[in-house]
């Protein structure tokens, strides 16, 4: 004779409302981390403080060696050259802004805006799509490209 049999038919280990209490855990959790991020502090970013203590309004163009011309856009002076293979962070950066006003249907007559913060970092604005790049966040040596343009010691090599 079996022992089980004379017992009767197990228990089982797990009950049939286990899994559906683990689901509703799940949901409900999943729930609150939603609503935690949506309306509490995680996972947000708070702005540095910084105040814009130098401003430079330029145009950039094409060379016809291939160099990128920048020009003061008041006086239309050349104030500085990246000559053909220098400079890809800011070739980069400026063809990626030039993309995105073509895509919008606007052209090149406006300037764009080159400012520097009194902590030292520089912020790239395209006032026509109001799209902004924050420069030092790429590097020192990729800040270095657009540092020239204010005619900074400490980013010289």
């Amino acid at each position: 004779m079996n022992p089980q049999s004379a017992q009767g038919p197990r228990p089982p280990i797990i009950d049939e409302k286990y899994p559906m209490m683990v689901i509703a855990g799940l949901v409900v959790f999943a729930t609150v981390m939603v609503f935690l991020v949506r309306y509490g502090d995680i996972g947000r970013q708070t702005p540095i403080s910084q105040e814009v203590v130098e401003t430079l309004t330029l145009r950039f163009s094409d060379g016809d060696d291939g160099a990128i011309v920048v020009r003061d856009a008041a006086t239309g002076e050349e104030t500085f050259r990246y000559a053909p293979g220098e400079g890809g962070f800011a070739r980069t950066a400026l063809r990626a802004m030039a993309f995105r006003r073509e895509i919008e249907g606007q052209g090149s007559r406006e300037p764009m805006m080159l400012h520097r913060t009194d902590k030292g970092r520089f912020i790239l604005v395209d006032p026509v799509t109001e799209q902004s790049i924050g420069v030092n966040a790429f590097g020192k040596d990729n800040a270095a490209q657009f540092a020239v343009l204010f005619d900074m010691e400490e980013y010289r090599p």
